[in-house]
């Protein structure tokens, strides 16, 4: 799935300066359209992105990059290792920052990754209230994801490790506290995304179609009958989200 989402700067809540994480189930077929990189976007919203990088670039080949811009200082990605990222299979990635302590975890199938990084992130990230978020595209409508992303979820804090492989393989309620946003990709037709959070950031469907999904009971195993969505152009899914 590719998911470009907007509007989700009418809510407080998604204005993530402080704490945040990331975290989505993942089928890629290929690291991105950015070439040899590929740049493959899971998740964007300008001053932070979670993506795939793929080789030729200054970071590990076959790995996860979680970017960060914060209020002040240059913008630091941190890169998974080399190959901790693989093709054709369902894989769960996640990306936690917390501003007060300037520290960042990744974690991949629920196990923390040795980082490698460009810098030290220190302090808020830049205000991003008013700034569309992304998933499977940037904000230019470029480099799209490659693959299926299933049950995406986005919370105001930075989960812990324990918290991440505890909930990871199961279906939320979308009231968990912390949870800003829950997309889990189950409709199986139609150009609505629904948020199963209490926020609605609904979001409207482009360039894509639904693809089979992640059964989250068994463990990583496709099953027919969830759904999941798949970019069908270079522009990726285009997800406007409305709050």
């Amino acid at each position: 799935m590719g998911v470009w989402s907007r509007g989700v700067h009418s809510h407080a809540g998604t204005d993530l300066t402080d704490r945040l994480t990331l975290e989505a189930w993942i089928k890629p077929a290929g690291w991105g359209e950015a070439g040899s990189p590929g740049c493959g976007r899971i998740v964007d919203k300008s001053q932070f992105a979670l993506y795939l990088n793929g080789s030729g670039s200054p970071y590990n080949d076959h790995s996860l990059l979680f970017l960060l811009k914060n209020a002040s200082g240059p913008p630091v990605i941190s890169c998974s290792p080399v190959g901790s990222i693989i093709l054709d299979e369902w894989q769960h990635v996640a990306a936690t920052y917390s501003a007060s302590t300037g520290e960042v975890a990744m974690f991949i199938n629920g196990q923390e990754c040795d980082l490698t990084q460009t810098g030290t992130p220190s302090g808020y990230i830049r205000d991003n209230a008013a700034i569309d978020l992304f998933i499977g595209s940037s904000s230019s409508g470029m480099n799209t994801f490659c693959g299926v992303i299933d049950e995406a979820r986005i919370w105001g804090g930075s989960r812990s490790g324990g918290e991440i492989r505890a909930a990871m393989g199961d279906t939320l309620s979308g009231s968990e506290p912390g949870l800003v946003a829950l997309w889990r990709m189950n409709s199986g037709s139609g150009t609505v995304l629904e948020d199963a959070s209490p926020f609605g950031h609904d979001a409207t469907l482009e360039a894509t179609r639904w693809a089979q999904g992640i059964d989250l009971a068994l463990s990583g195993e496709d099953h027919p009958t969830t759904t999941a969505f798949r970019p069908v152009s270079s522009s990726g899914l285009r997800t406007r989200i409305h709050s």
